[in-house]
């Protein structure tokens, strides 16, 4: 049989990720696995070539995983899957990974490439794989991670408040000046969010991006104005009635991109980066730097 490692966050999920059941998922679908909590560091040694990395858990355990392993694998293409076990799950939904721990012989059969954002200008941080932007993305990171709010532990009634808290900040939100250039053609104006995209989603399952293919190896720029106010209060509305509209917003393709703006958040992932005097970005792609098999 295939070799697989089982890297699991048990502070994700439910009763139906057990190590167990983990197992006999990977069972089903071919696989002889070993388990390792992420609560114990000697998971990284065992983390070979010869493995498929399996990550059962959320957004943030995945880049967990992917920050340890990707300088000390430098040259190699590595290859994983996931089993969402977080609150919003943006990355396994965009590569389409079940959310059932269902036993399925077909699973981990179909290959993703997944490319790499890498990015100069931001402390101590030097990838992406999710996204990075500024607006009023990260100020609803900013609220989230205060008083009450950080206290809700059902993934549903977090995604709930997070729309509802989200409805608050826009409607207040002064929009962020930024100029760009992507790829050699330079843009500016005051928008209420720019983000640089590798998936489909981010947050509280906010599909701003949804034709998105993460091993394409180019970016997804998406651009919502101050003249986009409404349109992005009445997207935002349609996911917290649970209408789920499909919005499309200005969006270009992008292999690099210099950005700066003053005075504002941003956030890389699900990481918040305190405001600075003035920020200079640039990022560029690095693509098919992993393997996702769905």
């Amino acid at each position: 049989m295939r070799k697989a490692i089982i890297l699991h966050n048990p502070n994700a999920g439910d009763d139906k990720h057990s190590e167990e059941n983990l197992k006999k998922m990977m069972r089903a679908a071919g696989y002889e696995a070993s388990y390792e909590s992420l609560e114990d560091d000697s998971w990284v040694s065992s983390a070979d070539e010869d493995k498929l990395i399996v990550i059962a858990g959320g957004d943030g355990t995945v880049r967990s995983v992917v920050t340890e392993l990707l300088e000390a694998n430098a040259g190699r293409v590595l290859k994983f899957a996931v089993v969402p076990a977080g609150t919003a799950n943006n990355i396994a939904k965009t590569l389409g990974a079940p959310d059932s721990m269902e036993e399925d012989p077909a699973r981990f059969s179909s290959c993703q490439p997944f490319d790499l954002g890498r990015i100069t200008g931001v402390s101590d941080q030097s990838f992406f794989l999710e996204s990075f932007g500024i607006g009023v993305f990260p100020a609803l990171m900013k609220k989230m991670s205060e008083g009450e709010h950080e206290e809700i532990s059902d993934p549903d009634e977090k995604i709930r408040r997070a729309h509802e808290l989200l409805e608050e900040i826009i409607a207040d939100f002064e929009p962020v000046y930024c100029e760009f250039d992507i790829d050699g053609s330079v843009h500016s104006g005051k928008f209420f969010m720019v983000e640089i995209m590798n998936i489909r989603s981010i947050g509280p399952n906010l599909a701003i991006n949804p034709l998105a293919d993460p091993g394409d190896g180019e970016f997804e720029v998406v651009l919502i104005p101050e003249a986009q106010k409404e349109k992005l209060l009445d997207y935002n509305r349609s996911l917290l009635t649970g209408e789920k509209k499909s919005q499309y917003f200005d969006t270009c393709k992008a292999k690099n991109i210099k950005m700066s703006f003053k005075g504002n958040a941003a956030h890389l992932d699900d990481e918040l980066l305190e405001p600075t005097e003035s920020q200079k970005i640039t990022i560029y792609v690095e693509p098919h730097k992993f393997e996702f098999l769905t």
